[in-house]
């Protein structure tokens, strides 16, 4: 079963599994980009400081946490 984002959060995403298996996320406020695999793993780059990965990782986690499986 596939689940839509948001529409919000669809603007920023590209996914193309034929040429990389991960889901690109790029946050409009921040250069920090985020890539999810399907295996769940998720990878924080981009971020000028932990700070930002902590406030990126933030942001984005009650989006995500309506697609894991329970």
């Amino acid at each position: 079963m596939r689940y839509a984002p948001p529409i919000w959060l669809a603007k920023h995403i590209s996914y193309n599994p034929e040429f990389f298996p991960g889901m690109c996320l790029r946050l409009k406020e921040s250069r920090a980009v985020i890539i999810v695999f399907t295996t769940g793993k998720c990878i924080i780059t981009g971020a000028k400081s932990e700070e930002e990965i902590y406030s990126t990782q933030n942001k984005i986690y009650n989006s995500i946490s309506a697609f894991i499986k329970k």
